[in-house]
């Protein structure tokens, strides 16, 4: 269901209100197992508290009702906990965090049975405009969406089947502007999901937190394949509690202060010793692709008597720690790096991700077919060391290029508009915009690059190279088996 109220015209704002029509389709009652050939029996209940921190007869403070349309699994949940206990801390109140389907949600907000709700996208704001809802500025999320299937998708975009919810119109445009045509609407998330248990898709388009907690019978785990976009989530009042704008802003601002993302830190390389491997991996250590890198690269390299220490390098600084023998590997680089340092690296010819060049920019529905037709003077950036990305650029002396230091820094200056397009690694826009709060939407334009990444070994460890393939590979066997597990 969506609002009845008009829906904004414009992509951007469309767009926007796909994020309130995804976070509809997470219910409390189904977030474990779908089956295969059915849809979910159990639904959420009405004003039920699904969480221990909600004031209670423990608790000599007043109750404070937030209507929530996520489950207490996910981190968002537990994040927004926190900020609105700071905002209330004092006051004789205390959040309670409810879920409602989405039609008692509205209802309840409507009437003024609720404080507020707990994230919504600013188009959930347009369309409730006669209720005189107050958008709390600044965003505390961002929620992204994707086109999610089970590991890389070969081929041509315009051969995948496709499935997107009817509730979320334009991620059916923006499917389609990045070349997947053969895109079709489902009237409902459990439809679709439904659908690809049967094999009838290939990708689904979806909220991106939503799927991470969903397993599908007969299914791979799903991965999402294809960034679509990205747009900031608020906190939503009822007009009888405008008192609490200004405690809620300041709580989330002051969230946002207090831990501000900082992907790379000065880190000092441990000294290299006989026994101990010093790996980099140029991604945010809090990002999945990290934290899994970890784990697959220690269990293999200490099967093989090595202890592994794992460090965060800017990608420029690796490639030079790398080259110059100062680091011994890199948990994941793609081809190019052989055409730069020949002779210097060993490449472990195991792919462990695939790897998209992606451009990103603040319009929707850009039509485009490659950089060489963007206008003189267009401000792009891209990320220094990313031998592939810089190659694309160099190729377009038209084009205003800048070299910045890492991905956050890049999608930071495209949504403050200092730049109109960002150029960069999907597993790295990935990683930077699950830990960003950015204030406008983002859209990706194309992939302009689809290649693997491999772990590479400096040359001194040739000998070595032969059994960490093997044992990676075994590593990678189990890892699979263990998360294919129904």
């Amino acid at each position: 269901m969506i609002p009845t109220s008009p829906i904004p015209r414009s992509l951007s704002g469309r767009i926007a209100l796909a994020g309130l029509a995804i976070l509809v389709g997470v219910s409390v009652g189904w977030l474990k197992t779908i089956a295969a050939d059915r849809a979910p029996q159990a639904t959420p209940q009405k004003n039920a508290v699904i969480h221990d921190h909600s004031a209670s007869a423990a608790s000599p403070e007043t109750p404070l009702t937030f209507v929530c349309l996520s489950s207490d699994d996910m981190p968002d949940y537990q994040y927004l906990l926190e900020i609105l206990q700071q905002a209330l801390k004092g006051t004789g109140y205390s959040p309670s965090l409810t879920t409602v389907d989405h039609a008692a949600g509205i209802e309840a907000l409507r009437r003024g049975e609720v404080a507020g709700d707990c994230g919504r996208t600013e188009a959930f704001g347009e369309s409730m405009q006669d209720t005189g809802l107050i958008q709390v500025k600044p965003a505390f999320r961002s929620a992204r969406f994707a086109l999610w299937g089970e590991g890389e998708q070969p081929g041509d975009p315009s051969q995948l089947r496709v499935g997107v919810m009817a509730t979320v119109m334009p991620l059916k445009e923006l499917a389609v502007n990045l070349g997947y045509t053969n895109t079709r609407v489902y009237p409902s998330l459990e439809e679709m999901l439904r659908a690809y248990n049967r094999r009838e898709l290939d990708l689904i388009g979806v909220y991106e937190a939503t799927l991470s907690h969903y397993h599908l019978h007969h299914r791979r785990p799903l991965q999402p394949q294809q960034q679509l976009t990205s747009v900031p989530v608020y906190v939503f009042l009822h007009p009888s509690q405008k008192p609490l704008e200004t405690m809620i802003s300041a709580a989330v601002q002051q969230r946002i202060n207090e831990a501000p993302y900082r992907p790379f830190q000065h880190e000092e390389l441990p000294r290299l010793t006989q026994n101990t491997i010093v790996m980099s991996c140029s991604l945010p250590p809090a990002s999945p692709l990290y934290q899994r890198a970890t784990r697959y690269y220690k269990r293999a390299f200490e099967a093989l008597g090595y202890r592994l220490k794992i460090v965060a390098l800017p990608r420029a600084r690796e490639n030079a720690e790398l080259l110059a023998g100062r680091i011994d590997a890199t948990c994941g680089r793609r081809q190019a790096l052989e055409r730069v340092a020949p002779g210097r690296v060993v490449r472990i010819d195991l792919p462990v991700a695939g790897v998209q060049s992606e451009l990103w920019s603040r319009q929707p529905g850009l039509q485009f077919s490659g950089l060489e037709q963007l206008p003189a003077n267009t401000p792009i950036a891209y990320v220094r060391g990313t031998i592939e990305e810089r190659a694309l650029l160099e190729r377009l002396p038209h084009l205003k290029v800048s070299a910045i230091t890492d991905t956050a820094i890049g999608l930071k200056m495209l949504s403050a508009g200092r730049i109109d397009f960002f150029l960069g690694e999907s597993t790295s826009i990935s990683s930077a915009m699950d830990n960003l709060t950015l204030e406008t939407p983002l859209f990706a334009v194309n992939s302009l690059l689809k290649t693997d990444a491999f772990p590479y070994l400096h040359v001194r460890h040739q000998s070595l190279a032969p059994a960490f393939t093997e044992q990676l590979k075994l590593v990678l066997e189990d890892e699979a088996r263990s998360a294919n597990t129904y």
